[in-house]
């Protein structure tokens, strides 16, 4: 008995382990909600991809930044493999003039993308976007 609660004893250290290294890894990403139902990676408002690509260099207001990682989705009965939504997610930025970007990266806590009706990249935007314009 002693060496099986010692051997449960590690195990559970473990697992505290990997909990505290996930928890600190996830407070560095961003999180993700999405309304634009028509990308193949949206499922119940959220992002299925870990990782998006928010375009909008020089953009001075929110309709100037889309999502570039948009796909279409293809009504043919196939599901996107990733259908399990991510979040917290990674957001590559290039809105360099959003408070909210440091270094081409997304620090805000959770961010809006929006375009509820959209069939291109470009009629989605990032709905949390806030210029540091000067």
């Amino acid at each position: 008995d002693f060496c099986l609660s010692r051997g449960l004893g590690d195990v559970y250290k473990r697992q505290e382990y990997y909990l505290y290294h996930n928890l600190k890894e996830d407070m560095n990403m961003t999180r993700l909600d999405c309304s634009v139902v028509n990308c193949t990676y949206n499922k119940d408002n959220s992002c299925c991809k870990d990782n998006i690509h928010v375009g909008g260099r020089n953009a001075k207001v929110t309709d100037q930044t889309c999502c570039d990682s948009f796909r279409e989705r293809k009504y043919d009965g196939t599901r996107n493999a990733d259908d399990i939504p991510s979040k917290p997610t990674e957001v590559a930025c290039d809105a360099t003039t959003c408070t909210h970007n440091q270094s081409c990266k997304c620090h805000a806590y959770q961010i809006q993308v929006s375009g509820a009706n959209a069939c291109h990249c470009d009629q989605t935007e990032c709905a949390t976007f806030k210029c540091d314009c000067k």
